[in-house]
């Protein structure tokens, strides 16, 4: 066995056991010291108090008794006595405040000093006579302390120090010099190489701790050894598959330090290990990117979530953008010991989403130039509907968002008409079946109650999964279908405008035959009453029927005969008082008129009687009580709203008739104007409107409807506003002397009508004329060419030529010839065929004889 004081001297663990043994001993000697000297301490001042027990039980009554006798040697005797008692060093009696003995002196600061009262009883009462002192001291007892503490600690001690050098001694050789041994044994172990401990004793019978802890280290050697030879195979793999691996890979302590990149990681960031190690892989980092790295980085690790950003590493120029991932390394416990990452390339990516992200800005900026919708329209094989795409502008039409119906498209399906959803559901149907190109036109309804038109057209395309692609857009055809209907207004009107004057004409044709043969009858019946009553019966009755074509005329015509500078305002105050009595006071008028109205160029009468036509309108739609409104105001119109009401552009005045009646549905909206239609069954003829309509057509306005049923009706009638001064109304001189009637002249009569042609010639030859007569154009032609004519008196409308075209050669052949056109009904688009003053001097059917006997006799008259 070696012993040598070098091991001995090598050996901490030996050394602090000592240590460890000494300042314990020392302690526990100390412990034991300090015990025994408080129980020799405690035992002297046991003895000081019994020794002041004594003076207070013996000798205190005898001091009293001397002092009372006032025996003061005595008592003197008796102090110094006490004095020589174990460590008294003084006492004294007091007398009051006269010092009577005192014996001994205090020479030390460690003292005890005690006082007791001295009473002696006299006839039965006690009497204080005086005080007794004593002082003791205790510098005897502490220095007996003293010694005793030195005995008993050297003794303690010796004793303790022989145990410790034993104990030292046996930990020594049973313990710690193999102690020793092993740490110099894994202090020299090699991984590459096997070499067991073994330790400098002799062989026990029965293994102890020792053999099996040498054992385990042993044990525990050869499984390191293997597993470090593992551990080498395993990093061997793991650089061959990072150096191999398509992606960087780094590898950083729990605060995030790098400890490893591999060479990718190198070359995507353009950092090497030695560069990336601890914070320098940062430095990489782009500085547009690196708070937004930091930030996400620090959030990760709070919460303990992994860690995926996209950022960018800029080596000079070169700039990579990157998909980072990174997740925890924890220990069996849980807790974190590091962070294993990744870094992929996807600069190429980039570029790419970059040109797509142009490409698409590009794209949405030729769709938001687009005048409309573009849109793709999804439907799977299950008929679920899905709008992939549709371009922001749809908001702009039809009020919601690209989002909202590309996340929803029942709300695109929703804001559909109901009246157009089963033509839109048909169409789809057929283009899926077919694969045809999508057509459709219909409304859609606006959140704010809007109505907008559009027309959809798409391709479809059927797509791997069964599912049906549509690629189109929508455009906004409002406008045109608004146009549309008013063409198809205006169209529909010109139309009953024709029609009402091809019935006008007829029937003023059978009009005039009635009323002339009538005016012959009156003239020739003045001998019999009865009949001649009869007769103007007749008259009566055709008058009427002239008034009624007047009103078939008055639709028909787009131009007034009569008009003037009129102001509306002075109309309507003129015409107030009527208004009020036909209304009836259940209904209350209001004017609201602007004061500084602009002039209009209309026919006043007219006026009045669209005024009073739409009054009485108000009063019917009105069940109790309510208001008719008038107003007036001055308007400027442009832009949209010129077109919406198929206006030019300018200065209109604008007359606006609002009731609080039941107002009016679509349905009859779309034929209120229509002549003959009407609501009031046989109280109405259906022609109040249709001349309004007229009126307003023929001055260059329009009427403009806004009405609900139960929520009244809006009439807003626009006139242009009259800005020519340099016109001047016409005026007619009225003829103040009667004219001659009769006449010899050659008059021939041009009429498709034979029985209007037999009254014309009756009439002209009782009034001694020369009267020619032909049923058409051609035939008249054929007379003028063998008879001189003094007067063409010919119809405007009839077959293969009419009046127009008839004048147009006479005045060519004959202008010698005087002309006079008659018509019920007259094209205004044909009478560029003659000057203008023809067409302004015709004469209207019926007319009656003496009326035409006037214009034929001025003519003649004229032309001499």
């Amino acid at each position: 066995m070696n012993t040598d004081n070098s091991v001995f001297k090598n050996s901490p663990l030996a050394k602090r056991v000592i240590i460890y043994m000494i300042l314990f001993s020392a302690s526990i000697t100390l412990v034991t010291t300090a015990i025994q000297l408080y129980n020799e301490y405690k035992r002297d001042m046991d003895g000081l108090d019994a020794l002041y027990s004594q003076v207070e039980n013996v000798h205190l009554r005898s001091f009293t008794h001397s002092l009372w006798a006032t025996n003061y040697s005595e008592l003197r005797v008796q102090m110094e006595g006490l004095v020589t008692l174990p460590n008294v060093v003084y006492a004294s009696v007091y007398s009051g405040k006269k010092l009577i003995v005192e014996t001994g002196e205090v020479n030390s600061k460690n003292i005890i000093e005690r006082k007791y009262v001295m009473e002696y009883e006299f006839l039965g009462k006690k009497h204080v006579i005086g005080k007794l002192t004593i002082v003791t001291t205790l510098d005897n007892i502490y220095a007996e302390l003293m010694r005793d503490a030195i005995t008993i600690f050297m003794n303690n001690a010796l004793r303790t120090l022989l145990v410790v050098v034993f104990m030292y001694y046996i930990f020594y050789r049973l313990i710690s010099r193999h102690i020793s041994r092993m740490s110099e044994h894994f202090k020299n172990i090699s991984l590459d190489e096997y070499t067991p401990l073994e330790l400098d004793r002799e062989r026990q019978n029965t293994p102890d701790e020792l053999d099996f802890l040498v054992s385990s280290a042993n044990e525990m050697q050869q499984r390191i050894i293997n597993s470090y030879k593992a551990f080498n195979e395993s990093q061997k793999k793991f650089h061959t598959l990072t150096a191999v691996a398509p992606v960087g890979i780094v590898y950083s302590d729990v605060q995030g330090y790098c400890l490893y990149v591999n060479e990718k990681w190198s070359e995507i960031s353009g950092m090497n290990l030695e560069q990336a190690e601890g914070n320098g892989w940062t430095r990489g980092l782009h500085p547009d990117d690196m708070d937004r790295v930091f930030n996400e980085w620090n959030l990760c690790t709070r919460n303990a979530v992994p860690f995926k950003l996209e950022y960018r590493f800029k080596n000079g120029d070169d700039v990579r953008w990157v998909i980072a991932q990174a997740t925890a390394e924890k220990n069996e416990a849980g807790d974190i010991i590091g962070y294993v990452g990744t870094i992929t390339d996807i600069s190429e990516r980039k570029k790419i989403e970059q040109a797509l992200m142009k490409s698409e800005k590009q794209l949405r900026i030729m769709h938001s130039q687009v005048p409309g919708v573009v849109y793709q329209f999804k439907m799977d094989v299950d008929g679920k509907k899905s709008l992939p795409y549709v371009s922001p502008v749809v908001e702009g039409f039809i009020g919601v968002t690209a989002q909202e119906v590309m996340g929803d498209a029942d709300k695109w399906f929703d804001m559909v008409h109901p009246d157009d959803l089963p033509n839109l559901q048909k169409t789809t149907y057929e283009s899926l079946v077919n694969l045809t190109v999508w057509n459709w036109e219909g409304r859609f309804i606006r959140d704010d109650g809007e109505v907008v038109w559009m027309q959809g057209t798409s391709t479809p395309e059927r797509l791997k999964d069964g599912s049906t692609l549509w690629y189109g857009l929508f455009i906004d055809i409002t406008e045109r279908v608004k146009t549309d209907e008013i063409m198809r207004s205006s169209q529909k009107m010109d139309a009953l405008g024709k029609l009402t004057g091809g019935i006008a004409h007829d029937y003023n044709n059978m009009l005039g035959v009635v009323l002339g043969y009538s005016e012959i009858l009156v003239e020739r019946l003045n001998e019999n009453p009865e009949l001649l009553n009869y007769a103007k019966k007749i008259i009566h009755a055709g008058e009427r029927g002239a008034k009624l074509t007047k009103k078939l005329l008055a639709f028909s015509k787009n131009k007034a005969a009569d008009v003037e500078k009129v102001s509306i305002n002075a109309v309507l105050n003129d015409e107030r008082h009527m208004l009020e009595k036909t209304l009836t006071a259940r209904i209350k008028l209001e004017y609201n008129l602007n004061e500084n109205l602009w002039p209009v160029y209309i026919d006043a009468c007219d006026l009045e009687d669209a005024v009073l036509n739409m009054s009485i309108n108000a009063m019917h739609a009105i069940e109790s009580s309510g208001s008719l409104i008038i107003e007036t105001n001055n308007i400027s119109v442009a832009g949209v709203r010129a077109d919406e009401l198929g206006l030019r552009s300018g200065d209109y005045v604008q007359l606006v008739m609002t009731d609080t009646g039941h107002g009016i549905d679509e349905a009859t909206r779309e034929k209120i104007f229509d002549p003959f239609y009407t609501t009031k069954g046989e109280k109405g003829t259906g022609l109040g409107l249709s001349q309004v309509y007229g009126f307003v057509h023929r001055s260059g306005g329009v009427i403009e409807i806004d009405s609900e049923v139960n929520e009244g009706t809006r009439f807003a009638l626009y006139f242009p506003r009259y800005t020519e001064t340099g016109d001047s109304e016409k005026s007619i001189e009225e003829e103040k002397n009667e004219i001659d009637l009769y006449g010899k002249e050659k008059v021939l009569i041009v009429d498709d009508e034979p029985e209007l042609l037999e009254l014309m010639n009756e009439i002209l030859t009782d009034h001694d004329y020369q009267v020619y007569c032909a049923e058409s154009a051609e035939r008249a032609l054929d007379i003028m060419e063998t008879e001189q004519i003094d007067l063409l008196l010919s119809d405007i409308i009839m077959p293969d030529m009419d009046g127009y075209e008839l004048a147009s050669v006479v005045k060519e052949k004959y202008p010698e010839t005087n002309i006079q056109l008659v018509s019920g009904y007259s094209n205004p688009k044909s009478t560029d065929k003659v000057d203008t003053e023809l067409f302004e001097n015709r004469l209207s059917k019926p007319c009656e004889a003496k009326n035409l006997l006037k214009r034929v006799r001025k003519i003649l008259q004229n032309d001499e």
